[in-house]
């Protein structure tokens, strides 16, 4: 026969009966495919000792962070108990995130340890209103009536009332012109307060409110008496247009949590246009005659007021800007809200507390608009629970949520008018509508103020909030205020305005004993992305409706084929696997269907080689790059992955502890390496083995480490009619001190398969090839079979047999 040569090749995953019975095709112990060759892997270098028993959560740095029963730690310091179970952890810039099924528990990185962050601990509390500012007046011009009027009556003739209302005009401009230069404001706006992070996304915002409500008035006329001449009225003289005008005041009632100082960059307001209660191109005017004593002939005149529902409009409709910020966060924990455009207030409008005022009406140049301002409102409004999360790119993604309502909004927020000393009960009750039913939230608060009022505007960061009650109890009686509210979507709020745009007056009542259902809500189909680095700023984007996430994976490379683009966020639900692409925006588009292959229960997606590794419930072990889904193995057992990128394969955990990896030739070897779980994310691929050993599978330990080594090769078939003969087999393995048992086996077919045809047993050096005569014998096909030590890096090359 002429020579064959036959590659060493690591266990195909098909059955080749004319060697064997199932299961017996092929079989490989420690060793990897290298260049038509196999090497003997090395042991993987122990880089770390945990706790026997403890999970390793997250690598921060240098820093093994574990579970041990309920108690995250590092090292023997304790830095959370945990309630509920542990999902997973992530690391986001500076954060480290656990997840658990009873929410978030967000860890700070600091040069010493860890800060457990509450987000409610960076809320300051401020109170927001009108305070008492200066009236400003301007004169009219005179105005001559373009034909002398016989009669004192309207209808003015219509040249003259267009004549009128540009007087009116110029003065009203000029008017609200000089209050702006003089730092005030006259009309009414909404103002809120936000926490501002260092990459200048907001964490937090407060209610709006509405202030400068007094500006809202039936009419601004001015009054004057009219010239008459020969009997005739002939002009109007100048006279004076009053203006009332307010500032805005800031009261600090409490600060912020030192924790939060260097993460906090300022604390800002944030204030939308003024809202014009006129229409200063239209004259509202009256002409009237006094008859007592010497008669008059008055003239009222000024600018048409607009209709409430116009203001009210403008108000919701308007973007929002920054006019104050606050950065001196010591300063505001000392209850000052110091900037360069703010001055101590004459009077007080919380009892006890230091008011500030805005002296300058200029913007800071900041906007954020309504569309940022929803998603941070959807983000106060619930705690999230999540059931997946993963960080990819330092960005926190969460999917599968379930929300617990809540609200967000301290009452102080509320309050108009004049706020007294005293002692109060405030309960705020909201119902909102859900999928699984009415809700109620309940909020309680223990004041050491009584409010007189409440604001004209009612909101609730939540848009599916139906109704609205407010109880004060105060001094043995309870004041109610319950009004119906009505979605805003462009905010992101329900809000319901006072049918004046005055304060609300809360009336007599009774206490309504109502609980808080703690109902949580399932969102399903819907995922959570953060910003950069900043698990404080999250947008909201959605699935199919009805679809529960599983686990998400993010692809680790753009794709740009089959309408993708950049990275796209695999979802794996109960419905098969979505993938939403990302647009050059670096928002998330609509979801698409790649595969209705469903993640196997428990099982978390790997991320490697340019590919999301996941095993199907059907036991497959998948892969999904692009928008292609590939199968690799039918009949899996893994059931932890992890992929080590030094050597372009992936290691698999089955649930007897014993390990095996796949590699990109897509064939599989075992390792006697026996592990409790593997731990992966994008810098780590690591066993950690039950005493607590943690081995790094990226790293193993070069030089003599030996290793046990089995290869048994597929058959190869020489021929059917028995009659080939192999005189020479040479043997290609080049290493130090091997001990291996060389054998050549043969097969006749199913009742015969496997016999010895040739062995041999080295040890010691072998550096050449080494040639071996054969016996010939009959045979239909023939194996190769090679088992014994070997050190780390030993190669098998290709045999020749001839």
């Amino acid at each position: 026969m002429k020579n064959t040569t036959i590659y060493p090749a690591a266990t195909a995953h098909y059955h080749n009966g004319e060697a064997a019975k199932q299961g017996e095709a092929s079989d490989t112990l420690n060793l990897r495919e290298r260049e038509n060759a196999l090497e003997v892997i090395g042991t993987p270098a122990q880089v770390a000792t945990i706790n026997a028993g403890a999970r390793l959560l997250a690598i921060d740095g240098e820093r093994y962070i574990c579970l041990i029963d309920n108690t995250i730690k590092w090292g023997t310091t304790v830095l959370a108990t945990v309630e509920g179970q542990v999902l997973n952890a992530c690391i986001a810039g500076q954060f480290l995130i656990v997840a658990t099924t009873e929410g978030y528990i967000c860890l700070h990185r600091t040069a010493s340890g860890y800060d457990r962050l509450n987000p409610h601990d960076a809320i300051p509390l401020l109170h927001l209103c009108a305070v008492g500012g200066s009236a400003t007046s301007i004169a009219t011009e005179a105005y001559s009536f373009k034909t002398p009027m016989d009669r004192w009556q309207s209808p003015l003739p219509a040249a003259d009332l267009a004549g009128m209302a540009e007087v009116m005009r110029k003065a009203w401009q000029s008017l609200t012109r000089q209050t702006t230069d003089s730092g005030q404001l006259s009309r009414p706006m909404l103002v809120r307060y936000g926490v501002r992070l260092w990459d200048d996304s907001y964490m937090w915002l407060s209610a709006p409110v509405v202030v400068g409500d007094g500006a809202v008035k039936s009419n601004h006329r001015a009054s004057v008496e009219a010239i008459v001449s020969d009997g005739k009225f002939v002009a109007i003289p100048a006279t004076t247009l009053t203006l009332p005008c307010y500032r805005l005041g800031i009261t600090v009632a409490k600060g912020i949590d030192s924790k939060w100082a260097s993460l906090v960059k300022s604390i800002d307001i944030l204030a939308t246009d003024e809202a014009d209660t006129v229409n200063c191109r239209q004259l509202d005017y009256r002409m009237s005659t006094t008859n007592v004593g010497e008669r008059r002939y008055v003239f009222e005149f000024g600018p048409s007021p607009r209709g409430l529902a116009g203001i009210k409009s403008d108000l919701l409709a308007t973007s929002w800007q920054v006019i104050a910020s606050c950065s001196d966060i010591d300063s505001l924990n000392r209850l000052h809200f110091t900037t360069s455009n703010t001055a101590v207030a004459a009077t007080s409008a919380l009892p006890g507390a230091t008011t500030y005022v805005l002296t300058e009406s200029l913007t800071t140049g900041i906007t954020v608009n309504n569309a940022t301002c929803s998603a941070v409102n959807a983000r106060n409004c619930a705690t999230v629970i999540p059931h997946s999360a993963m960080c990819h790119n330092g960005r926190l993604y969460t999917g599968g949520l379930s929300m617990r309502l809540k609200h967000p909004w301290h009452p102080l927020q509320l309050f108009a008018g004049t706020v007294k000393t005293g002692n109060c009960t405030v309960t705020t009750q909201l119902k909102i509508a859900t999928e699984q039913g009415m809700a109620n939230v309940v909020r309680t608060d223990e004041l050491n103020y009584i409010p007189t009022a409440i604001n004209p505007l009612l909101a609730t960061a939540d848009a599916r909030t139906a109704s609205m009650r407010i109880e004060i109890a105060a001094g043995g009686t309870v004041r109610v205020l319950e009004r119906e509210l009505w979605p805003h979507h462009e905010s992101g709020q329900a809000v319901a305005f006072a049918s004046d745009l005055h304060p609300h007056e809360p009336a007599s009542g009774m206490a309504n004993a109502v609980h808080d259902s703690g109902l949580q809500i399932r969102c399903e189909g819907e995922i959570e992305v953060s910003a950069t680095a900043n698990p404080f700023a999250c947008t909201r984007h959605h699935c199919p409706t009805g679809t529960a996430v599983l686990a998400m994976a993010v692809a680790n490379r753009p794709i740009y084929s089959g309408g993708f683009a950049r990275y796209p966020i695999y979802v794996f639900s109960d419905q098969g696997i979505f993938a939403l692409p990302q647009l050059s925006s670096g928002a998330y588009g609509e979801a698409r269907l790649l595969s209705r292959k469903i993640l196997a229960h428990g099982f978390m997606p790997v991320e490697g080689g340019d590919k999301v590794w996941f095993k199907s419930r059907l036991g497959q072990l998948c892969s999904v790059s692009g928008a292609t889904v590939t199968l690799h193995l039918n009949a899996c057992k893994a059931q932890q992955l992890a992929w080590n990128d030094a050597e372009n394969e992936l290691c698999m955990l089955d649930d007897d502890g014993k390990m095996q990896v796949l590699m990109s030739g897509g064939r599989t070897s075992r390792l006697s390496l026996t592990a409790k779980w593997l731990f992966h994310d994008h810098a780590h691929a690591l066993a950690i083995t039950h005493v607590g050993g943690v081995l790094d599978l990226r790293q193993e330990i070069a030089g003599d480490t030996t290793q046990s080594i089995h290869w048994l090769s597929l058959p190869a078939v020489f021929g059917h009619s028995m009659n080939t003969a192999v005189k020479r087999l040479i043997w290609n393995i080049f290493s130090r001190q091997v001990d291996l048992h060389l054998t050549l086996r043969g097969c006749r077919g199913e009742g015969c398969h496997g016999f010895i045809i040739d062995h041999v047993h080295v040890r010691g050096n072998l550096n050449a090839p080494l040639a071996l005569p054969i016996i010939a014998q009959p045979y239909r096909s023939l194996r190769l079979e090679i088992e014994g030590t070997a050190p780390s890096g030993a190669l098998l090359r290709q045999v020749v047999l001839g």
